[in-house]
């Protein structure tokens, strides 16, 4: 622009322009042109940024809202949930209340934010766990009804005295338990507190195994939790936020008003809309008023209203959950919490642009003779060195200073070469630097991943094998006195009703009270059903036993060594763990087994490991079955589907089985290595065939089964570690090999390879 404008001055004129002219006419020129400019843009792009900033403010705030409010809501439905789950699967029930309030003191004392955690029985008997306004945690519990007694608790949950008795106290009364019954899913229910404050309780009914109604589970929570949240959002000095029903009622609102008035004594909810606070009352009255009601605004919309000569900007957006919930959340943020910023940096600009040029000229005009000529020489000769030219003798000036840079100009040529040369050694030392350190990053997760897996498994092993050994010593000791005397009892029944049978004989006309007694205590029944009741129990204590032999077999907590097992009892105790699960279910008949068991030596082999690859194998066809009649059924989900990808071109019909009964099948295989002796175990191995025909795996889900961590299974119902133990059981401690076949829709075989002869020193093996 410059050097135009000289180009135009030189045209128009014959004589030539000063050259402290040229420097400082164009730059007073643009320092005005600017300094307008500025003005105007502030002032023009004040509003369309105040505009911006408050649609992003809304819509951040009423995000943030929504977002806790989600996280709030949701604890009490799933505690109540959880509770309600627990009464059907029968873990949970009223008729033991101590086990009951033991559990719900243990629930309230995990979630601060919880008032009251209780449960109203079927009989109108409540059982109550709730946090008092000092924090104190108090059981409040029907032990005659109508009574309730309200107990002060200690540390540990226990109680400690009791503090009042409450008379005529009717759980079916309350209207969060008819809200419950009524809707027969989780309701809610927002009323006052004796001082004044809102609360929310959510309720679902209980019922048990059999479908039977056995009560309602509540949670209250305070909504002066809320309140908080709202008055902690920093938004804008005089910005207001708040929540109502479609009904105008208040929930809760980021100033420090009451949401309830006194009416005749009593508490009486707020309207919105007769609020004092100014803001949340005008902004109540404009949504009425552009939506004709509160029930008409179904999305998130912002407008904006007029309230005593200012603007105000808002935003209202419903809020709505699966339990009825229905609620607005509105935004009010006033124009002037921008402006006057945005203004006083608008003023603030425009004199710093006339500062700025009053200086310029000044300086312009003191220095243009003394800077101009050296300048244009230094111009000329850094473009010189920029285009590699740096042996350049630039003539001295005088300026001191612009001698010295002169100087510096020669220097920094010869510097630069030797800077560019060590910048280019430094990357290339940097590259293999990085290189070198990710791989050393790489081998350190692989080694943290492996140390985590072994750690996991190692403290669940543990655990299960004490349980096991701790189950069997226990139920061992009282069976095995029951069996033992069971004989003895039998021989001494025998001879009683003998004797019995004598005493007929002898004495054919007993006396009436004799003949009475025998009526009523039906001798001839008797004599006919003790033997086979006695043979009974013989058969059950023999089952127990039988039991308890397998979980020993199964966990093999005293063997740590590697020694000689039968593999066909791992097979038997994982099979016995999981017959539950085979029997059948309400989506599936019982599960066939079907055992084609060859003549196997004795292996040497970790028994405790190879049961747990054998029980995580079998565990698997029994989900792949289930998943698979989940899908036949239509009952499944997303989380059913377990190993089909939605990429699989597989239909319904290719995913039926080729049977109808359910099955898994066992094959062993004892298999001798054609190089060995006849004498030398080397080389020899058992293969164990265990096949399904539940869903099937994809090809590319079958790539990643022995990857740890990785599952399919939804959150809590696997953790990835099964498989990848297995192979690391089988082929990395054993030696052995581990290997799927698997077609969709058909079923899925794991072969296990394990050499009869372990070449592994027990001194090297990894214990998992």
């Amino acid at each position: 622009m410059l050097r135009k404008y000289q180009e135009k001055i030189k045209a128009s004129i014959h004589q030539p322009v000063p050259l402290r002219l040229a420097l400082i006419a164009p730059f007073i020129i643009e320092i005005f042109a600017v300094v307008g400019l500025t003005g105007w843009l502030s002032w023009r792009n004040s509003q369309k940024a105040v505009n911006d900033l408050a649609t992003q403010l809304r819509n951040s705030v009423s995000a943030r809202i929504q977002q806790y409010l989600e996280n709030y809501l949701e604890k009490p439905v799933l505690i109540t949930k959880i509770n309600a789950d627990a009464f059907k699967q029968g873990q949970l029930s009223w008729k033991n209340p101590l086990a009951l309030e033991r559990y719900l003191w243990q629930q309230i004392q995990l979630f601060s934010t919880v008032r009251s955690n209780y449960f109203g029985n079927k009989e109108g008997g409540i059982n109550l766990i709730t946090r008092e306004d000092d924090g104190a945690i108090v059981a409040r519990i029907t032990e005659n009804f109508p009574q309730r007694i309200t107990y002060s608790l200690d540390s540990q949950g226990n109680r400690l005295q009791r503090q009042r008795i409450d008379q005529n106290y009717d759980a079916r009364t309350r209207p969060w338990y008819k809200a419950a019954i009524k809707n027969n899913q989780q309701s809610w229910e927002i009323y006052t507190f004796t001082y004044g404050h809102l609360g929310i309780t959510v309720s679902q009914p209980a019922y048990d195994s059999s479908g039977i109604f056995q009560g309602v589970f509540a949670v209250d929570l305070s909504l002066s939790y809320i309140s908080d949240f709202l008055r902690n959002i920093k938004i804008s000095p005089n910005a207001q936020t708040f929540i109502i029903e479609r009904s105008g009622y208040l929930i809760a609102s980021s100033d420090s008003q009451p949401f309830t008035v006194n009416a005749d004594g009593k508490q009486k909810r707020l309207l919105a809309t007769e609020s004092p606070t100014i803001l949340i009352k005008s902004a109540t009255q404009e949504l009425n008023s552009k939506f004709g009601s509160l029930k008409n605004v179904n999305q998130a919309e912002k407008f904006d209203f007029g309230l005593n000569n200012e603007h105000l900007f808002a935003q209202v957006l419903p809020y709505q959950d699966t339990g009825g919930l229905d609620w607005l959340v509105v935004v009010v943020v006033p124009e002037k919490d921008f402006m006057e910023q945005i203004n006083a940096n608008t003023r603030t600009t425009i004199m710093l642009c006339i500062a700025a040029l009053g200086v310029a000229i000044l300086l312009g005009v003191l220095t243009a003779q003394w800077i101009a000529q050296p300048i244009q020489n230094l111009v000329v000769a850094s473009t010189a060195i920029a285009c590699g030219e740096l042996n350049q003798n630039i003539e001295a000036a005088s300026v001191k200073e612009l001698n010295v840079l002169a100087v510096s100009f020669r220097q920094m040529a010869g510097q630069l070469q030797t800077y560019f040369t060590a910048l280019e050694q430094s990357k290339n030392n940097l590259e293999i630097r990085v290189q070198e350190r990710t791989i050393e990053l790489t081998h350190a997760l692989e080694e943290l991943q492996q140390a985590q897996l072994q750690l996991i498994q190692s403290e669940k092993m543990s655990s299960l094998g004490q349980l096991m050994a701790g189950i069997a010593h226990e139920i061992n000791n009282p069976v095995g006195f029951i069996h033992t005397n069971l004989p003895y009892t039998q021989e001494s029944l025998e001879n009683l009703l003998a004797l019995v049978k004598l005493y007929q004989q002898q004495f054919p006309n007993p006396t009436p009270e004799i003949k009475q007694q025998q009526e009523i205590a039906d001798l001839e029944f008797l004599q006919e059903d003790l033997p086979k009741l006695l043979a009974s129990m013989q058969v059950g204590t023999e089952r127990i036993k039988q039991i308890v032999l397998s979980l020993r077999t199964f966990s093999r907590l005293d063997e740590a060594a590697v020694k000689a097992v039968d593999l066909h009892e791992g097979l038997e105790s994982a099979l016995l763990i999981l017959e539950h699960r085979l029997q059948s279910q309400l989506n599936r008949p019982g599960i066939q087994v079907i055992k084609s068991y060859g003549n196997l030596p004795m292996i040497e082999c970790w028994a405790a490991q190879i049961n747990q690859v054998f029980l995580n194998i079998l565990s698997n066809g029994i989900d792949a079955i289930d998943s698979r009649y989940a899908m036949d059924t239509g009952d499944a989900n997303s989380s059913d589907i377990l190993l089909v990808n939605e990429t699989d071109n597989v239909s319904k019909s290719d995913r039926l089985l080729h049977i109808s009964i359910p099955q898994i099948t066992i094959v062993t295989e004892f298999v001798k290595a054609n190089f060995a002796p006849n004498n030398d175990e080397i080389g020899n191995k058992v293969v164990i065939s265990i096949a399904d025909n539940g869903i099937g795996i994809s090809e590319d889900i079958k790539g990643r089964l022995f990857d740890p961590f990785f599952t399919t299974k939804p959150v809590g119902k696997g953790t990835g570690l099964g498989l990848s133990i297995a192979y690391q059981i089988i082929v990395e401690q054993h030696g052995g090999s581990l290997k799927c076949n698997s077609v969709i829709g058909q079923g899925t075989e794991f072969l296990i390879e394990i050499p009869v002869k372990n070449s592994i020193e027990s001194s090297t093996v990894q214990q998992y």
